[in-house]
């Protein structure tokens, strides 16, 4: 089978289309159940891939219909870099994030940045509605921080006539995001103040008390000296966190979704700003 040479935006915006799947299997005088009696198709340079069965109340809409528009919207207000993913061709993600609006998180002598990063869930399976979700990205390492974040979900397939108010709508939130992203500022800056006397015992807690995985604890703690030796700063929570993010973020064993993902690492940042420690483990009160 020929390769695909596509960019990433070209895999991103490959045709989609519906079909009845009784006429593409081909079977004669089939009979489909009426949950799966259309089929989604999205037309790779290699041939038409199936990617989701649905019924014929299913309102598919295309990426093109959903992400030059949300572009056109932010691009009024904003310069942004975008960056396209998806997996199999049915579930997707834009990252876009904010130039000019950086902030530096710490005190004189350590400011570590983060910009506002916009990111916009879709997908032709079902398995993730229309999500505009806002959180930063970490310029050290493209770390993305999702653990302070808005979050604003919308039923695509029952508003295709009103996808502009949608739209609208996502735009409201990014402002409102936009507005309150100082108060996110000083919660990381308050991490940075606290110190952290045993980083390999935290660590340990915070996997007990998580669903991170604890093979990867010893690959936690030497990024977490590799940071504290770099920036030669003593260790505190916000280099922990980072530490664990940076895993999720990039450790190629983490074969989970991103979804799953964003949800670890919201996770975690919970347990280091809120567990309470019980026994060999944190608990959130």
């Amino acid at each position: 089978m020929t390769q695909s040479k596509l960019s990433p935006e070209q895999e991103f915006y490959l045709p989609a289309r519906i079909e009845e799947t009784s006429s593409i299997l081909n079977l004669e005088n089939a009979q489909v159940m009426p949950y799966n009696d259309r089929a989604v198709i999205v037309d790779l340079p290699t041939g038409p891939k199936i990617v989701n069965f649905c019924s014929k109340v299913y309102g598919l809409v295309e990426n093109d219909k959903i992400f030059p528009e949300i572009e056109k919207l932010l691009s009024e207000k904003y310069i942004f870099k975008k960056s396209y993913r998806h997996v199999n061709h049915c579930v997707f993600w834009a990252d876009y994030e904010l130039e000019g609006r950086d902030m530096f998180i710490g005190n004189i002598g350590f400011e570590d940045s983060v910009k506002p990063l916009i990111r916009i869930m879709h997908s032709y399976n079902g398995s993730v509605k229309y999500r505009a979700i806002m959180g930063f990205r970490r310029q050290i390492c493209s770390n993305g921080l999702w653990g302070y974040v808005f979050d604003t979900q919308f039923e695509l397939r029952h508003s295709v006539g009103n996808l502009h108010k949608i739209f609208e709508n996502t735009l409201k939130g990014v402002e409102k995001f936009l507005e309150q992203a100082e108060d996110f500022k000083l919660k990381y800056e308050d991490m940075t103040s606290k110190a952290v006397a045993n980083p390999q015992e935290k660590i340990e807690l915070i996997i007990n008390s998580s669903n991170f995985p604890k093979r990867q604890a010893d690959a936690v703690l030497q990024r977490l000296e590799y940071e504290a030796n770099n920036l030669n700063l003593p260790v505190n929570d916000w280099l922990i966190y980072n530490a664990f993010n940076y895993q999720i973020n990039h450790n190629e064993e983490f074969s989970n979704d991103e979804s799953y993902r964003m949800k670890m690492d919201h996770q975690i940042l919970r347990l280091i700003n809120e567990g309470v420690r019980e026994l060999d483990k944190l608990v959130l009160v």
